[in-house]
């Protein structure tokens, strides 16, 4: 794949801000009723957002991925709803945005003082957490914890390690 400059991820990042802030006033317009907008044309700008998005994300990296990547799903789910569809489950969400994770783990997220990232094995059992924390303005570390219980289990570490570099390449770009 063929490297693209900040400046033209900049571009892109600002055109998306503007598409996103168009789109959402024209769902508002749609959902409260008003006969200015149709949905055919929420459809069309939606296409032409979700191609832009889809292309950014694939040469962005860090924050500004895994911002893109939440912006998208959001607005994927409202476009869903709107159209009557059911919504995806949040871990169909991440599943599928983690496509080099291990042969039989799956994940799912959960709330606490901060959203993280629960895996599980479907021989091993539980693995571990992820948790996405901000080193700086353009900088995200990835903090792995075990259950006190799987400390020392060699299987399980190394299992917690794949997921990291996974997730890590998958989620923030990091290669």
């Amino acid at each position: 794949m063929e490297k693209v400059s900040q400046h033209v991820l900049d571009i892109l990042s600002a055109g998306i801000a503007e598409y996103t802030q168009n789109i959402t006033l024209m769902m508002m317009a749609y959902e409260d009723g008003l006969d200015m907008v149709e949905i055919e044309e929420i459809q069309s700008v939606y296409k032409k957002l979700e191609t832009t998005m889809l292309f950014y994300q694939s040469h962005a990296t860090g924050p500004d991925r895994l911002l893109s990547q939440e912006l998208y799903i959001r607005l994927q789910e409202t476009m869903r709803r709107m159209m009557g569809e059911e919504a995806q489950k949040p871990d169909e969400r991440v599943s599928r945005k983690l496509s080099s994770l291990p042969k039989g783990v799956t994940v799912h997220t959960e709330d606490g003082e901060r959203t993280y990232y629960v895996f599980h094995h479907e021989m091993l059992g539980h693995i571990g957490r992820l948790f996405v924390r901000a080193e700086g303005l353009n900088s995200l570390h990835v903090e792995a914890e075990m259950a006190e219980g799987d400390k020392g289990n060699l299987v399980k570490e190394r299992m917690l390690q794949r997921i990291v570099e996974a997730f890590e390449k998958d989620i923030l770009g990091v290669s």
